[in-house]
């Protein structure tokens, strides 16, 4: 079945789709995530000698029920605002994290499972880049399969498969997704590259990073100090978020990451910041 998407075709090139190949798929895996998968395995697929090389991003979440693709692979968010470097749950790139395949291949393919009033129903979703203002999917049919969905993308000459070399992609991997899995850490969510499990430890240093609950007026805070054991960009920040992991708020801390040695963030949780509106980062307005 062909759908069109509600968007001018320049609005693709004025609405920040990332140009990173790296970061393309860290958006991959920030969608999976937002799907509440509690396993996100990314693979490569064939080798460089082969003709059906491709980079493959798997997930156990709830799938894309087929009536929402009207509002999520139908619709278009073109606003270039930056919300934060901090992602999951920030809706900073909603309905524009799916065309970072542009970043280094001509299409994506999409394989879902999705749960209809108890029954799981299975369909394909294609996007090209020679028609970006539209989109194919097969008919949903029935399937016992568990539900989760997989995106890959092509990969079509040695430049764009260098960036996946173990080493380098692990270390973007960490610095992106670290911070995630440390505050979910009880529900022992699992980012897998390449065959092994991600550890944020390596990244995050656990004896100095601490979480804390605090009551105000009567509304439960959960503050949490993560310091990673090197510099990273998200450094010297606080982010404060709803109960749902979206993000709202961010604010510099007292450090100034120029000239202290101490690599931190504080992320401060609360349904007290569910009615706040997303802010950019260079307003920074008093949150209280």
């Amino acid at each position: 079945m062909n759908w069109s998407v509600n968007v001018k075709e320049n609005s693709f090139d004025l609405a920040g789709i990332t140009k990173d190949r790296a970061e393309a798929i860290c958006e991959y895996i920030q969608n999976s995530f937002e799907a509440d998968a509690t396993i996100v395995t990314v693979e490569q697929i064939g080798t460089e000698l082969s003709d059906a090389m491709a980079i493959r991003i798997s997930d156990n979440g709830t799938g894309i029920p087929y009536s929402t693709l009207p509002d999520t692979f139908g619709a278009f968010l073109s606003s270039t605002k930056a919300v934060t470097s901090i992602k999951i749950r920030s809706q900073a790139n909603k309905g524009k994290g799916r065309f970072s395949y542009l970043a280094f291949t001509s299409c994506a393919n999409w394989e879902t499972v999705f749960n209809d009033e108890g029954t799981h129903r299975k369909y394909t979703i294609h996007l090209d880049s020679a028609t970006r203002t539209g989109f194919e999917t097969s008919e949903p049919i029935v399937c016992d399969e568990p539900l989760g969905t997989s995106v890959t993308l092509p990969v079509y000459n040695n430049e764009d498969s260098d960036i996946f070399v173990y080493s380098s992609m692990k270390a973007k991997l960490l610095e992106e997704f670290a911070w995630f899995l440390y505050l979910n850490r009880e529900k022992s969510l699992t980012l897998k590259y390449c065959g092994s499990d991600l550890n944020y430890s390596e990244y995050i240093d656990n004896e100095l990073s601490s979480e804390t609950k605090v009551v105000i007026d009567s509304k439960q805070f959960t503050v949490s100090v993560i310091v990673w054991k090197s510099k990273v960009a998200n450094s010297s920040k606080i982010y404060f978020m709803d109960n749902a992991g979206s993000l709202k708020q961010c604010l510099n801390t007292s450090y100034n990451r120029n000239t202290a040695d101490f690599y931190h963030a504080v992320f401060v949780q609360s349904t007290y910041f569910s009615k706040i509106q997303i802010a950019s980062l260079d307003d920074e307005p008093p949150l209280f």
